[in-house]
C-alpha cells in the first residue's frame, strides 16, 4: 500500500513540473520576441546562423576582435566563449529558422536539461529532493532571469552535469563517472572562463575520494588520470573549434585581463557583493533568506557527516560534497572578476539550489537509515 502511495507521489511530482515547464515554454513563446528587450550580447545569435546556414564557424557580425592585444580576426573561429552554444542554437536554427526567439529558447531548454539532471541524480535517494531543486529552478526563472543569447546557460549545465557526475563518481568510484566530472568541468571553463573555479574544485573532489576512502594508492591514480582525461577531452572539442590559434587565444586573455584591470570596483569583498547582489537581490527578501539558512544547513550536514560516522556517511557526502562545494568556489571566485553581469549568476543559483536539494536529500537518507538501524 505504501509503495503504491509512494509511486503516485512520484508521478504527481513529475507531472506537476511538467505542467510548470509547458507554462514556461508557452509564455516565452509568447513573449520573448519583444521582451525583455533585445540586448548587445543577442548579437552572439549571428555565430549560431552562420554556423547553420553557411558551414561557418565565426562571428561576421562583429569580425574584428578588438582591444589591446586581443585583435584578431574571428571570421573563421570564435575564442571568447566555446563553441557548445553555437553549435545547439545552429542546430535550433536548422530547425525552426532563423530568429532571436529560437535562439533564446536554449535557456528554458537549459533549464529543462538541469532539471532532468538532478532527477536522475536524485532518483535513488528522493524524488522530493529533484522536485524542489526543479521548483527552485523555475520561480528563480520567473523571478530573475533575462534569456538573452549568451553562453552561460551552457555555462551552467555543464556545471550542473559536472555535479551529477561527481556524486555518482565518488557514490560508486567508476572510472566513466571521473571521465564525464572532468569533460564537463572542461566544457564549463571553456564555454566561458568566469568558471575557472571548477578546475581546482575538481580536483577537491579526487582529494575528497581518497581521504573518506583512506586510499592513496594505484586506484586513486586511475580516478585521477581518468579525471584529466576528461578534462582533457573538453579542451580538445574548444581547441578544434578555434583552429589551435593558441597565439591568438594568448593574446585574447591578456587583452581580458587588462580590461578586468582597469576596472576599480573597490577590491575582492566589493566585487564579490556586486555579484551577491546579482545573483539574489531580484527574490523576495524572505525567499533570499530562506535560500542562505537552507544552504547553512546543507553545509551543516556535510560538515557533520566529515567529522562524525553517521549512518550511510560516504552515500552522505556523495551526495553533499559536490553542490556545497562548487557553490563556494564558484561565488567565492567571482569576487576576483570585476565585471559583473546577470549571466554570471546562473551558476551560482544553479549551484546553490543543488546544495540545498541535496541538503533534503541527506535529511531523508540520514532519517531512513536512523530509523533502520533503530528497529
Amino acid at each position: 500500500m505504501l509503495q503504491n502511495l509512494k509511486k503516485i507521489l512520484n508521478i504527481f511530482v513529475f507531472l506537476s513540473i511538467g505542467v510548470c515547464f509547458f507554462v514556461l515554454f508557452h509564455d516565452f513563446f509568447r513573449f520573448s520576441a519583444r521582451a525583455p528587450y533585445f540586448a548587445i550580447d543577442d548579437a552572439l545569435a549571428n555565430i549560431s546562423v552562420t554556423l547553420s546556414n553557411l558551414g561557418q564557424y565565426g562571428f561576421l557580425a562583429s569580425p574584428i576582435q578588438a582591444g589591446g592585444e586581443a585583435r584578431y580576426i574571428r571570421t573563421h573561429g570564435f575564442f571568447n566563449y566555446g563553441p557548445w552554444p553555437f553549435y545547439a542554437g545552429a542546430a535550433l536554427d536548422w530547425l525552426f529558422g532563423s530568429s532571436y526567439v529560437v535562439q533564446r529558447a536554449l535557456h528554458p531548454i537549459g533549464l529543462l536539461v538541469l532539471c532532468v539532471f538532478a532527477a536522475v541524480s536524485f532518483r535513488r535517494v528522493s524524488v522530493a529532493a529533484g522536485g524542489t531543486f526543479a521548483l527552485l529552478v523555475l520561480n528563480a526563472y520567473w523571478l530573475t532571469h533575462w534569456p538573452m543569447v549568451r553562453p552561460d546557460i551552457f555555462v551552467a549545465i555543464f556545471g550542473g552535469a559536472a555535479i551529477a557526475s561527481f556524486v555518482r563518481a565518488l557514490d560508486g568510484d567508476r572510472n566513466l563517472a571521473w571521465y564525464l566530472g572532468g569533460f564537463f568541468v572542461a566544457a564549463a571553463v571553456t564555454t566561458h572562463q568566469i568558471a575557472w573555479a571548477l578546475v581546482p574544485w575538481s580536483l577537491v573532489m579526487w582529494i575528497g575520494r581518497c581521504l573518506f576512502r583512506d586510499a592513496f594508492n594505484r586506484e586513486a591514480l586511475f580516478r585521477l588520470m581518468s579525471l584529466a582525461l576528461g578534462g582533457l577531452s573538453g579542451l580538445l572539442v574548444y581547441l578544434v573549434a578555434i583552429e589551435f590559434r593558441i597565439a591568438d587565444l594568448f593574446g585574447l586573455w591578456r587583452g581580458l585581463g587588462s580590461f578586468v584591470q582597469e576596472q576599480d570596483p573597490g577590491g575582492f569583498g566589493s566585487v564579490l557583493r556586486s555579484h551577491l547582489v546579482m545573483a539574489w537581490a531580484g527574490f523576495p527578501r524572505w525567499q533570499s533568506l530562506s535560500f542562505a539558512v537552507l544552504f547553512g544547513a546543507s553545509i551543516v550536514l556535510c560538515i557533520t557527516a566529515v567529522v562524525v560516522r553517521v549512518p550511510a556517511r560516504d552515500r552522505v557526502l556523495a551526495i553533499l560534497l559536490p553542490p556545497v562545494s562548487v557553490a563556494l568556489f564558484y561565488s567565492l571566485s567571482l569576487g576576483l572578476y570585476s565585471n559583473t553581469h546577470s549571466g554570471y549568476a546562473l551558476l551560482s543559483q544553479i549551484a546553490m539550489f543543488w546544495a540545498i536539494a541535496s541538503g533534503i536529500a541527506a535529511a531523508i537518507l540520514l532519517s531512513s537509515n536512523w530509523r533502520f538501524s533503530s528497529a
